[in-house]
């Protein structure tokens, strides 16, 4: 029963979220600085570009494709950040 969310989590929290480990997965990838944060700033313009959508299914189906994206691109050998 640990499983069951508690709260509904909003649409912002997720895109948030999806922000942060997509940064924490370009890090497993990159470990010279400046190459990370090259695609760092290519990642905040791919997240900015749709800003602005205001429809919420078509936001909705990018945040799923964003996390199938995430998902198929892992890392085989993520640092653990402590």
């Amino acid at each position: 029963m640990s499983n069951i969310p508690m709260r509904l989590v909003s649409h912002t929290r997720k895109v948030q979220t999806l922000y942060k480990k997509s940064l924490r997965l370009l890090e497993a990838f990159y470990d010279r600085r400046d190459v990370y944060r090259y695609y760092a700033v290519l990642m905040r313009q791919r997240f900015d570009k749709n800003r602005c959508i205001n429809d919420m299914r078509v936001a909705k189906d990018l945040v799923v494709q964003g996390e199938k994206e995430l998902f198929e691109n892992q890392h085989w050998h993520p640092r653990q950040c402590k």
